[in-house]
């Protein structure tokens, strides 16, 4: 891997002079001729360097052909995201191949952007719902509508694939080529569209993410559930005697984390953080291990979760339950009366909880000073007192360095027995809450820097800063909101960035503000490359506080071990081993999350769509919160977000300015500003689109609407 990156960066480098083959191997004797051949033969199935017309070795964007992924698909034309654009770009498609969303595709900028051929296929399962329209003869036709809205396509079936199909069906499909052109093929009947649970669970299959673990790994997972025994105390530390207690939500069940917290006599803290020692239970390579591979995270959906691990280990003898001994990495560290870290150590260890807090709970001690809530918790009430003081100090510590505060309110779907969504209202971040958050962080740098010093291979949670390009729009956006900045020679520090959040005193404002500095930002992801933490302004950062919902995690225990106490082991270790299997799995995990955050976003904007669907014609009261071309966006103060077509504004011609971030009436010179209040009408919702539409209250639509033939062509499909 690393001998493709210096392949790459010499082929970069302006002193490159283009080579044949066995000239450029030349270039590298200090590595085995055998092996720079493999990599270069990599490199160009990758079509990420190509041979010339005069036979050299040279990159293929240098040629004008870039690798992109296919973010739309329509009947002439695709959608591709590149690297190198920060908008997607349009590509004819003149051609019979198919074409599929996430596929790899190879792109050839020149004077006329072309799609050359499909890489890699990446979407490996299509959703689709079952569409029955009568024709004029009496007759029906069947077709199916693809659920992901990146598919743009009516896709008609044979009547010979139909016979167990009704109108509504969600059903799993796969798209082949033949000589009439694309053609759909039903694999499987997931579920008629309104069953329970069905409209999840089809999401869930078109993201290919695994539902059931193997027999195998349920297997084994029995087999090595077991208790604490005599054996484990008499090689751990024994915590079960100390005030440790888990704060979580209400419908948490599996406990990672468990805390504790001490006041010194000269004012600083001793801060415990016990985290569950999965990798007790989970050994790298086994049944359970090739299961949580593949998963590489827990998905939180509305009302249901997909484990990393089996529920007999993540909500049972892994999680750490009140008043149940259980196996632990601690994580012990000291900070002073400033927040600053002084010192910390690391144990295995045993502990009992003595007690399982909600947040709701701790916030109404901490938050409310409820006499009813503290009396029943009277002897933890100094213990949760120290961790917000402790919590206050490690977070100003933080903002003085420059760390981001995204203020981007989040949802909380609420649903009935059957998982209609019968209320959607604002999660709430209390003092309980940024207290967890605050010791999991320290923690997490705590052990970061801890390897980092140590000089060993490590898996860190990384996040680059963003492009000086895009940090200059983000500031330009900013200004022409009315934030003064300041024009700096070198560059914007996440403090620059900071104080123009800080500064924002509208919610909503502040919102969008942080919306859009969060798709400036790079994503962040795990590898062995230390490059410190943007956001959180941190020189070395990981994860190691949620092993049991996170696989990277799981890694880090697996290496603190094996550093720390497998000391007879530590010699036979192979560091370049341990470096390229980090490396492979930082990789895999990090699209894993981004799989798992995608999923979650589109299953609660399907819900949200769903929640508003018998609330067309009802009037709300929102907030501009974004604009484009043809119109601007209104949220509503629970984050339901709506769009409102410019054509329905019938008191002018409105126009966006992208440069002032408003829009303008052509005539009136009436502005719209984000921030601004705006009454609107439901005039569409559509949950099988995921689409919600508004226009101004006082806007009749026509029959003849667009929004009107949409929703009689919805009723039609039903």
């Amino acid at each position: 891997m690393l001998l493709k990156e210096e392949i790459i960066e010499a082929m970069s480098s302006r002193k490159y002079k283009p080579a044949e083959e066995s000239a450029f191997v030349e270039f590298f004797s200090n590595y085995d001729k055998e092996e720079v051949l493999e990599a270069l033969r990599e490199l160009q199935e990758d079509y990420t360097i190509m041979v010339s017309s005069k036979g050299n070795l040279i990159l293929a964007s240098s040629k004008g052909y870039f690798k992109g992924v296919v973010t739309g698909v329509f009947d002439d034309h695709i959608y591709v995201k590149i690297d190198k654009y920060d908008r997607d770009l349009k590509i004819d498609k003149n051609r019979k191949e198919i074409v599929l969303p996430k596929d790899e595709v190879l792109i050839h900028l020149a004077e006329n952007e072309e799609f050359v051929k499909v890489i890699n296929r990446n979407m490996k399962t299509l959703v689709g719902e079952i569409c029955m329209e009568e024709t004029s003869k009496g007759n029906y036709e069947y077709s199916i509508i693809p659920q992901s809205k990146k598919i743009n396509l009516k896709l008609k079936l044979d009547k010979s694939d139909c016979a167990n199909l009704v109108n509504g069906h969600k059903v799993v499909y796969e798209l082949v080529s033949t000589k009439l052109g694309i053609v759909p093929i039903v694999k499987k009947i997931i579920g008629y569209k309104d069953d329970p649970r069905v409209d999840i669970l089809s999401y869930v299959i078109e993201a290919d993410a695994p539902v059931d673990f193997s027999e195998e790994c349920l297997k084994e997972a029995e087999e090595v559930s077991r208790d604490v025994n005599e054996d484990d105390l008499r090689v751990r530390e024994d915590f079960r005697n100390r005030m440790i207690y888990t704060i979580d939500g209400a419908d948490a069940k599996d406990f990672d984390d468990a805390v504790e917290v001490y006041k010194r006599d000269d004012g600083g803290y001793h801060i415990g953080v016990h985290i569950a020692d999965v990798s007790s239970f989970v050994k790298k390579d086994g049944n359970i291990d090739k299961d949580a591979v593949e998963r590489g995270t827990s998905i939180y959906l509305i009302y249901s979760v997909i484990p990393m691990l089996p529920q007999i280990l993540s909500n049972g003898k892994c999680s750490l339950v009140p008043h149940q001994d259980r196996l632990t990495m601690s994580f012990l560290m000291n900070i002073d009366e400033k927040g600053n870290l002084e010192d910390g150590e690391i144990k295995l260890g045993v502990i009992n909880s003595k007690k399982r807090f909600t947040y709701d709970e701790v916030n109404k001690i901490v938050e409310d000073h409820d006499p009813v809530t503290i009396e029943k918790n009277k002897e933890f009430v100094e213990m949760l007192t120290n961790m917000v003081e402790a919590s206050k100090l490690i977070r100003a510590r933080r903002d003085e360095r420059g760390q981001l505060e995204l203020d981007i309110p989040e949802a909380k779907v609420l649903t009935d027995d059957n998982g209609h969504p019968i209320d959607i209202k604002l999660r709430y971040r209390g003092l309980a809450e940024k207290a967890i958050e605050d010791l999991m962080i320290l923690t997490n740098e705590f052990v970061a820097s801890t390897f980092y010093n140590m000089n060993l291979p490590f898996m860190y949670r990384v996040h680059e800063a963003p492009s000086e390009e895009k940090i200059e729009r983000f500031m330009h956006t900013a200004k022409s909101m009315g934030h003064k900045v300041r024009n700096l020679k070198n560059g914007y520090h996440s403090n620059n960035v900071r104080e123009i959040l800080e500064g924002e005193e509208d919610d909503l404002k502040k919102t969008v503000l942080s919306s859009l500095l969060l798709r400036s930002l790079p994503k962040a992801y795990y590898g062995p490359e230390n490059i410190g933490h943007f956001g959180l302004a941190s020189d070395a950062y990981m994860q190691v506080t949620s092993p049991i919902r996170r696989y990277p995690d799981l890694v880090a225990h697996r290496l603190i071990k094996s550093y720390l106490f497998e000391l007879g082991n530590f010699e036979k270790l192979n560091f370049d081993e341990i470096l390229n299997y980090l490396y492979v799995t930082g990789e895999t995990t990090s699209m894993q999350e981004r799989r798992a955050e995608q999923l979650e976003r589109d299953v609660t904007k399907m819900k949200m769509a769903e929640y508003m669907e018998d609330k067309v014609g009802q009037v709300f009261v929102g907030k501009v919160s974004g604009f484009t071309e043809k119109g601007m966006f209104i949220q509503l103060p629970n984050t339901i977000e709506g769009y409102v077509k410019f054509e329905y504004l019938i008191d002018d011609t409105y126009v966006y300015d992208r440069d002032r971030m408003l829009a303008f009436g052509k005539r009136t010179n009436r502005l719209y500003k984000i921030g601004d209040e705006f009454k609107v009408r439901v005039a569409r919702a559509s949950k099988s689109e995921a689409i919600i539409d508004f226009s101004p209250s006082e806007y009749k639509l026509s029959k003849n609407s667009s929004v009107n033939k949409k929703n009689k062509r919805r009723d039609r499909k039903r």
